[in-house]
């Protein structure tokens, strides 16, 4: 929650996460006033699908917050490709 004010996340502003996660991901979107998204997983690593995250994306969107589960971290490259992509 402190990182995303940080960054401004702010009411309304929109965060793409992973559908499968632990709760308090979406509760600290949640809780500052922002919308959480939410993409489907990778059946493989149970992490953010990355070939699903451009099709959550609008003008809301201010943040991907990847999460890593059960010892496989989230393809960090390709998720920052995409964020830099769309700024």
């Amino acid at each position: 929650m402190v990182a995303m004010k940080a960054l401004g996340i702010a009411i309304n502003d929109e965060v793409i996460l992973p559908a499968m996660s632990f709760y308090a991901s979406a509760e600290a979107v949640a809780f500052i006033g922002a919308k959480p998204v939410f993409v489907d997983i990778d059946p493989l690593t149970f992490n953010i699908d990355i070939r699903q995250i451009e099709k959550k994306i609008t003008n809301k969107t201010k943040l991907i917050l990847p999460v890593h589960l059960y010892g496989y971290p989230a393809n960090l490259d390709e998720i920052n490709k995409i964020a830099k992509k769309i700024n």
